[in-house]
C-alpha cells in the first residue's frame, strides 16, 4: 500500500516552532493537529511528503534538533500511522 503522506510529531511545542523554523523554505510542509493516535506529542505536527522525510531529518539534525525530541510516522489510506520506513540512518549533514 502506498504511503498517503509522512508526519513530525514532537514532544513539546518549541521543538515543533522550531522544526518549523528551520525547515521553512527547505522543505514543503503543513502544520497541522496531532493524529488522535499518536499519544506522545505536544499536539502540533508536520505533514510532508514521503519523499521529503529523509531530507527533512538532515535539515533537522544539521540544525541541532535532538531527535529524541522528534517521531516520525507513516499515514497510509485508511490506517493510522506506523514509525516511519526509514532505509539508512540521516546522514550527518545537509
Amino acid at each position: 500500500m502506498k504511503m498517503e503522506y509522512a508526519l513530525l510529531a514532537f514532544v513539546s511545542t518549541h521543538a515543533a516552532m522550531a522544526a518549523q523554523r528551520r525547515l521553512q523554505g527547505q522543505i514543503p510542509f503543513t502544520v497541522m493537529p496531532t493524529l488522535r493516535a499518536i499519544t506522545h506529542s505536544c499536539g502540533i505536527s508536520l505533514r510532508l511528503a514521503p519523499d521529503d522525510v529523509p531530507a527533512a531529518r538532515s535539515w533537522l539534525q544539521a540544525g541541532g534538533m535532538d531527535q529524541a525530541q522528534v517521531r516520525y510516522f507513516a499515514v497510509y489510506p485508511g490506517e493510522c500511522c506506523t514509525p516511519f520506513p526509514f532505509s539508512s540512518p540521516a546522514p550527518d549533514s545537509v
